[in-house]
């Protein structure tokens, strides 16, 4: 405990180098591959591993096993039960978790460096040998049950499930854990899933911090030697949102609704994303400064907030829009937002807009690379999205080279034609939904 607490207090007082000094180097063993960076100013270095798939491999009815799944791994593998694991990592001054993503199965692993290997070692003995006991798999569910009910009374949670399951009906992205599918899951789902997901085809790596490139072998060695090669994932085809123009309802007895409305997107590989990256920040990314915020909530008090995003996965693209504001007020806002969409997609930013917007995002970008966990998750992004091992030092540039005439494109392409997929879940006045459910039918 006493030398994790240093390494902290070390590396607030020795900051990671900035991105433009950040060099990035590809390594290779034993058929596995990795990006890394190497920065010895701290003796600490995190390893990230995305194993491709995530709840894309999971089976119809059987959502939430990758979450189940991540859940009992640090509850016990081989000789440990889940005491001995935290035991373990404290001893090895580490941390280690696993998550279940969208299109990704995660591991992280952060350790003083001198401890790395015995980490990556404990982290692999908890994905090969999990002990996956009933009591555990029990206690877990009851618990994940529990979050359930916890999101069928909140609005939010509501409207993103339902929105989901209208705009992806046949994808795995529209497919959320339910009670029933919950309530049913076994050993035996847990143990189909990670047979499926741990594998080394299906694994893409990064490290970051003090290590050097035969160290950084040596750990993809060690992957490589306790993981089955498998399969990598079949590529699918993309799906474009279903349900535009209609408007659904999610039924709640609450003062206050929450307001979605969401149209296609951009996949990340497109040429326009990065446009439409600036041009969702000017609408609804930068927060207060922001048209949406502005109009919604500085000009007419309709809302606390209101902010837009832009959603892209492996098999699909969406842009959204969201906020929360009273329920007779729900139309208003959607009204307001619609008008500064149409203004946005007719003539694009301002000069000034403009300028803010990239002033912003340029210069918070070496935020991104204050620690090497954040390092090695912008290592694994360059990955996932296929882009090139020096976009840490090109990125601004490309920023700054967007004109107004990109983001007035871009716009059209977007927004030109709106007619959202709206999803409310509240008790909206004069709103006339063409679908509606309520909580015990969403989860």
């Amino acid at each position: 405990m006493i030398k994790s607490t240093i390494i902290g207090l070390v590396a607030l007082l020795f900051p990671i180098s900035e991105s433009a000094s950040m060099d990035v180097h590809k390594i290779k063993q034993d058929g596995l591959s990795a990006l890394m960076s190497e920065d010895h100013t701290v003796p600490v270095v995190s390893l990230r591993m995305v194993f491709d798939g995530g709840k894309r491999l999971v089976p119809e009815g059987k959502e939430g096993v990758a979450q189940l799944a991540s859940y009992l791994l640090m509850e016990g593998a081989g000789k440990f039960d889940a005491e001995a694991i935290s035991d373990q990592m404290v001893e090895l001054a580490a941390n280690i978790s696993f998550s279940a993503e969208r299109d990704g199965f995660s591991v992280s692993i952060t350790s003083v460096s001198d401890a790395m290997l015995e980490a990556v070692d404990l982290a692999l003995t908890m994905l090969t040998k999990p002990t996956l006991a009933e009591e555990d798999l029990a206690r877990t569910k009851q618990q994940m049950l529990a979050s359930i009910r916890r999101r069928m009374n909140d609005p939010q949670s509501l409207a993103f499930a339902a929105l989901a399951r209208t705009a992806y009906p046949n994808v795995s992205q529209g497919r959320g854990e339910t009670r029933g599918s919950v309530e049913g899951l076994t050993k035996s789902d847990v143990e189909a899933y990670l047979k499926d997901q741990v594998q080394s085809a299906k694994l893409l790596l990064s490290m970051a911090g003090d290590l050097d490139q035969e160290q950084a072998r040596q750990i993809l060695a060690r992957v490589a030697s306790a993981l089955p090669e498998g399969q990598p994932m079949p590529k699918k085809d993309f799906h474009d949102m279903s349900g535009q123009g209609q408007q659904v309802l999610v039924s709640q007895d609450v003062p206050q609704s929450t307001a979605v409305m969401a149209v296609p997107g951009l996949l990340r590989e497109d040429d326009d994303f990065l446009a439409a990256y600036v041009m969702n920040h000017i609408l609804g990314g930068g927060g207060f400064s922001s048209r949406l915020t502005d109009e919604i909530r500085e000009k007419r008090g309709l809302a606390y907030s209101a902010a837009s995003f832009l959603a892209p996965s492996r098999e699909t693209a969406g842009l959204m829009i969201y906020f929360a504001t009273r329920n007779d007020a729900v139309m208003d806002a959607v009204q307001v937002a619609k008008d500064v969409v149409a203004d946005v997609a007719q003539h694009g930013v301002t000069e000034d807009e403009l300028r803010d917007a990239k002033d912003n995002l340029t210069g918070s970008y070496p935020l991104r690379f204050d620690s090497n966990g954040k390092i090695a998750g912008h290592l694994m992004g360059l990955q996932i999205s296929n882009l090139p091992m020096d976009y840490h030092i090109t990125r601004n540039a490309l920023v700054e080279a967007i004109t107004g005439e990109d983001i007035k494109r871009v716009a059209k392409k977007l927004l030109g034609d709106f007619d959202p997929l709206l999803v409310v879940s509240g008790s909206p006045e004069n709103f006339a939904p063409s679908q509606s459910w309520d909580g015990e039918q969403i989860f």
